[in-house]
Protein backbone atom coordinates (compact mmCIF):
# COMPACT_ATOMS: atom_id res chain seq x y z
CA UNK A 1 0.00 0.00 0.00
CA UNK A 2 1.41 3.54 -1.10
CA UNK A 3 1.35 6.41 1.50
CA UNK A 4 0.30 9.59 0.62
CA UNK A 5 2.50 12.66 1.68
CA UNK A 6 -0.34 15.02 0.73
CA UNK A 7 -3.08 13.03 2.91
CA UNK A 8 -0.82 12.13 5.49
CA UNK A 9 -1.08 14.88 8.81
CA UNK A 10 1.01 14.41 12.08
CA UNK A 11 -0.95 15.68 15.27
CA UNK A 12 0.76 15.62 18.72
CA UNK A 13 -2.13 15.06 20.88
CA UNK A 14 -0.58 16.98 24.70
CA UNK A 15 -2.41 19.05 27.58
CA UNK A 16 0.26 21.51 26.27
CA UNK A 17 1.08 23.05 22.88
CA UNK A 18 3.37 20.52 21.45
CA UNK A 19 6.65 21.47 19.51
CA UNK A 20 7.15 21.62 16.27
CA UNK A 21 8.94 17.88 14.83
CA UNK A 22 10.22 16.94 11.65
CA UNK A 23 8.38 13.86 10.45
CA UNK A 24 9.32 12.31 7.52
CA UNK A 25 7.81 9.79 4.84
CA UNK A 26 9.95 8.75 2.34
CA UNK A 27 12.36 11.70 3.05
CA UNK A 28 8.94 13.72 2.43
CA UNK A 29 8.12 16.29 5.00
CA UNK A 30 4.80 15.95 6.74
CA UNK A 31 2.86 18.78 7.62
CA UNK A 32 1.98 18.91 11.45
CA UNK A 33 -1.48 20.21 12.49
CA UNK A 34 -3.36 21.06 15.94
CA UNK A 35 -6.64 19.46 14.08
CA UNK A 36 -7.49 16.74 12.24
CA UNK A 37 -10.69 15.13 10.64
CA UNK A 38 -11.33 11.71 10.83
CA UNK A 39 -14.29 9.45 9.74
CA UNK A 40 -15.96 12.70 10.34
CA UNK A 41 -14.68 13.69 13.68
CA UNK A 42 -12.53 16.70 14.40
CA UNK A 43 -9.90 16.05 17.00
CA UNK A 44 -7.69 18.15 18.20
CA UNK A 45 -4.23 18.22 19.98
CA UNK A 46 -5.49 18.83 23.32
CA UNK A 47 -6.92 15.60 23.73
CA UNK A 48 -10.49 17.12 24.63
CA UNK A 49 -13.49 15.52 23.49
CA UNK A 50 -16.32 17.53 24.24
CA UNK A 51 -16.52 18.77 20.75
CA UNK A 52 -16.81 15.54 19.23
CA UNK A 53 -20.02 14.50 21.30
CA UNK A 54 -22.25 18.23 21.05
CA UNK A 55 -22.92 17.77 17.56
CA UNK A 56 -23.98 14.36 17.47
CA UNK A 57 -26.57 15.35 19.53
CA UNK A 58 -28.25 17.53 16.85
CA UNK A 59 -27.63 15.03 14.33
CA UNK A 60 -28.52 11.79 16.17
CA UNK A 61 -32.18 14.21 16.86
CA UNK A 62 -32.31 15.02 13.15
CA UNK A 63 -32.43 11.38 11.71
CA UNK A 64 -34.95 10.09 14.29
CA UNK A 65 -37.14 13.20 13.07
CA UNK A 66 -36.42 11.85 9.15
CA UNK A 67 -37.08 7.89 10.45
CA UNK A 68 -40.60 8.90 12.36
CA UNK A 69 -41.61 10.89 9.23
CA UNK A 70 -41.26 8.03 6.85
CA UNK A 71 -42.61 5.62 9.17
CA UNK A 72 -45.61 7.68 9.45
CA UNK A 73 -45.69 7.50 5.68
CA UNK A 74 -46.00 3.83 5.58
CA UNK A 75 -49.02 3.26 7.61
CA UNK A 76 -48.07 0.48 9.54
CA UNK A 77 -49.29 1.23 12.82
CA UNK A 78 -47.60 2.93 15.45
CA UNK A 79 -47.34 0.60 18.68
CA UNK A 80 -44.24 1.39 21.29
CA UNK A 81 -42.75 -1.63 20.58
CA UNK A 82 -41.63 -0.97 16.86
CA UNK A 83 -40.58 2.56 17.85
CA UNK A 84 -38.57 1.04 20.54
CA UNK A 85 -36.85 -1.32 17.67
CA UNK A 86 -36.81 1.94 15.27
CA UNK A 87 -34.75 4.05 18.36
CA UNK A 88 -32.62 1.51 19.12
CA UNK A 89 -31.28 0.95 14.82
CA UNK A 90 -31.45 4.44 14.25
CA UNK A 91 -31.07 6.86 17.33
CA UNK A 92 -28.96 4.74 19.60
CA UNK A 93 -26.33 3.60 16.83
CA UNK A 94 -26.21 7.58 15.73
CA UNK A 95 -25.49 8.15 19.62
CA UNK A 96 -22.76 5.10 19.67
CA UNK A 97 -21.37 7.28 16.48
CA UNK A 98 -16.85 7.02 17.24
CA UNK A 99 -17.71 6.79 21.29
CA UNK A 100 -14.53 4.47 21.25
CA UNK A 101 -12.60 7.92 21.32
CA UNK A 102 -14.96 10.23 23.38
CA UNK A 103 -17.00 7.62 25.31
CA UNK A 104 -14.32 7.06 28.24
CA UNK A 105 -11.86 9.40 28.55
CA UNK A 106 -11.32 13.23 28.03
CA UNK A 107 -8.31 15.37 29.95
CA UNK A 108 -11.33 17.89 30.05
CA UNK A 109 -13.13 15.89 32.36
CA UNK A 110 -16.10 18.19 33.67
CA UNK A 111 -16.91 19.32 29.81
CA UNK A 112 -16.89 15.84 28.59
CA UNK A 113 -18.93 14.60 30.95
CA UNK A 114 -21.57 17.44 30.60
CA UNK A 115 -21.57 16.49 26.52
CA UNK A 116 -21.97 12.88 27.19
CA UNK A 117 -24.54 13.63 29.89
CA UNK A 118 -26.86 15.38 27.09
CA UNK A 119 -26.83 12.95 24.97
CA UNK A 120 -28.24 10.26 27.57
CA UNK A 121 -31.11 12.63 28.04
CA UNK A 122 -31.89 13.03 24.22
CA UNK A 123 -32.06 9.33 24.41
CA UNK A 124 -34.35 9.34 27.92
CA UNK A 125 -36.09 11.89 26.54
CA UNK A 126 -37.32 9.75 23.51
CA UNK A 127 -37.90 6.93 25.42
CA UNK A 128 -40.31 8.52 27.71
CA UNK A 129 -42.21 10.09 25.00
CA UNK A 130 -42.59 6.39 23.08
CA UNK A 131 -43.57 4.78 26.45
CA UNK A 132 -45.96 8.10 26.98
CA UNK A 133 -44.05 8.61 30.27
CA UNK A 134 -43.85 11.79 32.66
CA UNK A 135 -40.42 13.49 32.46
CA UNK A 136 -39.70 12.81 36.33
CA UNK A 137 -39.64 8.92 35.89
CA UNK A 138 -36.77 8.30 37.23
CA UNK A 139 -33.95 6.79 34.44
CA UNK A 140 -33.09 3.69 36.21
CA UNK A 141 -36.80 2.53 36.59
CA UNK A 142 -37.05 3.56 32.83
CA UNK A 143 -34.20 1.44 31.40
CA UNK A 144 -34.87 -1.34 33.66
CA UNK A 145 -38.68 -2.09 32.88
CA UNK A 146 -37.42 -1.64 28.92
CA UNK A 147 -34.48 -4.32 29.49
CA UNK A 148 -32.31 -1.23 28.48
CA UNK A 149 -28.23 -0.42 29.45
CA UNK A 150 -27.83 3.13 29.82
CA UNK A 151 -25.79 4.42 27.00
CA UNK A 152 -22.13 4.82 29.30
CA UNK A 153 -22.07 1.16 29.42
CA UNK A 154 -22.99 0.89 25.51
CA UNK A 155 -20.11 3.29 25.11
CA UNK A 156 -17.86 1.50 27.59
CA UNK A 157 -18.97 -1.81 25.47
CA UNK A 158 -17.97 -0.42 21.88
CA UNK A 159 -14.37 0.76 23.25
CA UNK A 160 -13.61 -2.29 24.97
CA UNK A 161 -14.63 -4.23 21.51
CA UNK A 162 -12.53 -2.08 20.18
CA UNK A 163 -9.40 -2.66 22.32
CA UNK A 164 -10.21 -5.65 21.73
CA UNK A 165 -9.84 -6.64 18.44
CA UNK A 166 -6.93 -4.72 18.76
CA UNK A 167 -4.99 -6.63 21.12
CA UNK A 168 -5.80 -9.88 18.80
CA UNK A 169 -4.54 -8.17 15.75
CA UNK A 170 -1.82 -8.63 13.79
CA UNK A 171 1.44 -7.23 15.34
CA UNK A 172 2.47 -5.97 12.21
CA UNK A 173 -1.18 -4.64 11.51
CA UNK A 174 -1.64 -1.05 11.40
CA UNK A 175 -4.23 -1.60 13.88
CA UNK A 176 -2.14 -2.75 16.32
CA UNK A 177 0.92 -0.29 16.14
CA UNK A 178 -2.23 2.31 16.42
CA UNK A 179 -3.31 1.49 19.85
CA UNK A 180 -0.41 -0.19 21.37
CA UNK A 181 1.08 1.79 24.44
CA UNK A 182 4.84 0.16 22.96
CA UNK A 183 3.73 1.89 19.56
CA UNK A 184 2.12 5.31 21.18
CA UNK A 185 5.22 7.26 19.69
CA UNK A 186 4.57 6.53 15.86
CA UNK A 187 1.99 7.82 13.76
CA UNK A 188 0.02 5.96 11.08
CA UNK A 189 -0.89 7.52 7.83
CA UNK A 190 -4.43 8.84 9.13
CA UNK A 191 -3.61 9.43 12.95
CA UNK A 192 -2.63 8.15 16.32
CA UNK A 193 -5.15 8.27 19.31
CA UNK A 194 -2.50 7.94 22.07
CA UNK A 195 -3.13 8.59 26.42
CA UNK A 196 -1.89 7.44 29.76
CA UNK A 197 -5.46 7.60 30.57
CA UNK A 198 -6.76 5.08 28.36
CA UNK A 199 -3.83 2.64 28.55
CA UNK A 200 -4.47 2.36 32.27
CA UNK A 201 -8.32 1.99 31.89
CA UNK A 202 -7.41 -0.45 29.12
CA UNK A 203 -5.07 -2.54 30.74
CA UNK A 204 -7.45 -3.56 33.69
CA UNK A 205 -10.32 -4.29 31.40
CA UNK A 206 -8.81 -6.02 28.37
CA UNK A 207 -9.49 -9.43 29.40
CA UNK A 208 -13.25 -8.75 29.55
CA UNK A 209 -15.10 -10.27 26.87
CA UNK A 210 -17.85 -8.07 25.30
Amino acid sequence: MEISVLKTKVMIVSPVPAPAVAFLCNDNPIEQVTTFKYLGLHFHQSGAVAHLVTPIKSKAGGSWAAVQQRHSLLQCGRTINSHLHLLQAVLVSALLYGCQVWGMHSPRVAAANRARLDLQRLYDYYLRTICGLLPSTPRRMLLAELGLLPLQVLWWRQTLRFWNSGQYASRNGCVYKMISPAHACRYSSSFCLSSLSYWTIFETCASVSV
